[in-house]
């Protein structure tokens, strides 16, 4: 194991900790903000050394809903680099997210095709979401009329 990846999960495995803990936390909201804070930190530690389970919950802190709700700082543009990053290491959920992106043109232009492609590596990988994210897909592709994307399936 490289050098870079293991202490990336250390850190990885210190930010769990702490999200299991803020889950459970029923004190003021100054404090939780402050541990979420140091969550994201070592979040962000953890996915610059390469922790794919590290880069999938950096870019989940970019989609449009993250801990405390509606997320005001949403860049889908960051959610997908991150998503890719992790995607490319084999990180099942990411691909999944990755390509409801490219389905519903979140951050990138639409692209049918590398969606369908992404949701197939995804349920490739594991993921139960995806599965159910190409059928929808298929079946838009087989009666040539859109689908609603509400239907699709991610992770929030």
């Amino acid at each position: 194991m490289k050098d870079g990846v293991s202490k990336g999960n250390l850190a990885f495995k210190k930010a769990e900790s702490l999200l299991n803990k803020l889950y459970q936390f029923r004190g003021g909201m100054r404090t939780k903000i402050k541990r979420y804070e140091n969550y994201i930190k070592l979040i962000r530690i953890a996915a610059y050394k390469g922790h794919s389970g590290a880069q999938f919950e950096l870019g989940q802190t970019y989609e449009d809903f993250n801990f405390f709700g509606e997320n005001s700082k949403c860049d889908f543009k960051k959610c997908n680099y991150w998503y890719t990053k992790a995607c490319s290491q084999g990180h099942a959920a990411s691909c999944n997210s990755l390509a409801y992106g490219y389905d519903a043109g979140r951050g990138v232009s639409i692209n049918k095709r590398k969606a369908l492609s992404l949701y197939k590596k995804a349920a490739r990988l594991g993921d139960p979401l995806a599965k159910g994210n190409i059928r929808l897909v298929e079946k838009e592709q087989s009666k040539k009329h859109t689908y609603k994307l509400s239907k699709l399936r991610r992770r929030r």
